[in-house]
C-alpha cells in the first residue's frame, strides 16, 4: 500500500515570502496518474478497475465481494490518497464516479460510489467499534497507532492496542522497528503481536485462518480477512 498525501501551500509560509504551490486541479491529478502508470504496469498494481464488478459501483463491489485475494494480490501495489474528501477528490472523481480508469483509490465516505478506502486516524474509544464495523462491511481502513511525539514520550500504548483491536488493515506509525524511538529516550515500537509480518484480521478472518501460514501459503480474501501492517 502506497499512501499519497497531496500537499498544498502553507498560508503562514506564503505570507513570509514562501513559494505558492500550484493547486491540485484536474490537470495535475491527470499528470499524477500518468506518472504512476509510467512506472507501474497494470499487472503490477491493484486499481479500482480491478476491484469493481460489472454493473456495480466500487463501493457495492467491495461490500459484496471484498478485495482481491492475497494469493492474487501478492507482489502488487495499490495507491491510496491520504487526503480527506475535498476539492482534489472532487476533481479526481469528476466523470469517474467509481474511479473508472484511475490509478489511485480515494479516501472516501460510506455511501459514495468511490468508497472503497476509508481513513479513520483515531482508533480509540467509540472509534474502535466504528472501524470494526467498516471492516466487516468490506472497506479497506487506515488508522494510526501513535501521535508523534506525544505517544513516544509518554509511553502510552492505548492507541496502539486500540488500532490493532480495530481490525483496520493499515496501521500507520513512525516507529515500526525496535530502536527508532531511542533518540527520544523511549523503547516504544508499533508492531504486530509476536513480531509477525502479517496476521489474520481479528474482526473478520475465517475461523481456519492461521497467522503463521499467511506469508507461506497466501489465501483468504485480501483485506477482508488478512491484515497486513
Amino acid at each position: 500500500m502506497i499512501q499519497l498525501e497531496l500537499k498544498g501551500s502553507d498560508r503562514r509560509v506564503v505570507e513570509q515570502g514562501g513559494v505558492v504551490a500550484p493547486p491540485w486541479e484536474l490537470a495535475a491529478l491527470e499528470a499524477l496518474d500518468a506518472e504512476i502508470r509510467s512506472v507501474f504496469s497494470e499487472r503490477d498494481m491493484i486499481t479500482p478497475d480491478d476491484v469493481r464488478r460489472p454493473g456495480l459501483t466500487l463501493e457495492q463491489s467491495v461490500r459484496r465481494f471484498g478485495w482481491p485475494a492475497l494469493r492474487r494480490a501478492r507482489g502488487q501495489v495499490a495507491f491510496l490518497f491520504d487526503n480527506d474528501p475535498g476539492p482534489s477528490s472532487t476533481a479526481y472523481t469528476a466523470g469517474h464516479p467509481n474511479l473508472e480508469g484511475r490509478a489511485v483509490f480515494t479516501n472516501s465516505r460510506p455511501g459514495r460510489p468511490d468508497a472503497a478506502f476509508i481513513k479513520r486516524n483515531e482508533p480509540r474509544n467509540e472509534n474502535t467499534a466504528a472501524i470494526q464495523q467498516l471492516v466487516r462491511e468490506g472497506y479497506l481502513v487506515r488508522t494510526r497507532s501513535d501521535l508523534p511525539l506525544q505517544t513516544v514520550k509518554s509511553g502510552d500504548t492505548t492507541m496502539l492496542k486500540a488500532a490493532l483491536r480495530s481490525g483496520a488493515q493499515i496501521v500507520s506509525t513512525d516507529f515500526p522497528e525496535v530502536g527508532m524511538s531511542a533518540r527520544y529516550g523511549s523503547d516504544y515500537v508499533a508492531r504486530l503481536p509476536n513480531g509477525r509480518p502479517a496476521r489474520c484480521n481479528p474482526v473478520n478472518a475465517r475461523a481456519n485462518c492461521r497467522s503463521n501460514r499467511l506469508e507461506r501459503l497466501g489465501g483468504g480474501r485480501g483485506p477482508r480477512n488478512a491484515g497486513r501492517r
